[in-house]
C-alpha cells in the first residue's frame, strides 16, 4: 500500500490528484481527526475501520499521515512516501497561505513564525518531533522516500520507478 505523508505546501495537491487518478476507489484521502481539540494521527485502528469503506484500498493520503506511525496489516507492505521542499520556500508560502485563504488578513509574520506549530514542521511531518536526526532516522528505518518539490518531476518519475508502477504520472 502506498502512503503518502502529505506535508502542506509541498506539490501534495498534485500528488493526491495522481493518487486518485490512478487507483480510484483503491485510494482514500484521510481526514484530521480530533480528541478533545488535539490532531490524532491516522492509525492501524483507524485503518481497519478504513478498510470497511475500501477494502481493496491501495493507497492513502493526508496530513493526519506521518512517517512516525505504525501502520500494521497482516500481509500488507506499505511503501511511505512524501515530498518536501526547501524550507524558507515553504514557511513563506504556509504563511501566505494562512493569510490569503484563511481568511488572517491582520497577521504579522514575526509574530506567527514564533509560534512553535510553526516551527520545523516537515521534521515533525516525517518524525514526530522537531529534531532532524529524528526525521532522519525515520526515513531510513522506514525507508521512506523523500521527493524533493523543487525537482518534482525527476522526483516523480523516480517514485514511479521504485514504488508505485501503477502510478499515472500526467496531471
Amino acid at each position: 500500500m502506498l502512503v503518502f505523508i502529505h506535508i502542506n505546501k509541498t506539490a501534495g495537491r498534485t500528488v493526491r490528484y495522481m493518487l486518485r487518478s490512478s487507483f480510484g476507489v483503491r485510494h482514500c484521502e484521510v481526514e484530521t481527526r480530533r480528541v478533545n481539540g488535539e490532531k490524532q494521527p491516522f492509525s492501524s485502528a483507524d485503518l481497519r475501520q478504513l478498510r470497511k469503506l475500501y477494502p481493496r484500498l491501495e493507497s492513502i493520503a493526508g496530513h493526519s499521515v506521518t512517517g512516525n506511525i505504525n501502520l500494521e496489516e497482516h500481509g500488507t507492505r506499505f511503501d511511505y512516501f512524501t515530498f518536501v521542499r526547501e524550507p524558507l520556500k515553504t514557511c513563506a508560502s504556509r504563511f501566505q497561505y494562512n493569510v490569503q485563504y484563511r481568511g488572517h488578513k491582520d497577521l504579522v509574520f514575526e509574530e506567527w513564525i514564533e509560534r512553535d506549530w510553526t516551527r520545523n514542521n516537515q521534521t515533525r511531518m516525517i518524525s514526530g518531533t522537531t529534531d532532524a536526526n529524528d526525521a532522519i532516522r525515520m526515513i531510513k528505518e522506514k525507508q521512506i522516500f523523500v521527493g524533493l518539490t523543487e525537482h518534482f518531476d525527476e522526483s516523480i518519475l523516480m517514485l514511479k520507478r521504485l514504488l508505485a508502477n501503477d502510478l499515472d504520472i500526467s496531471y
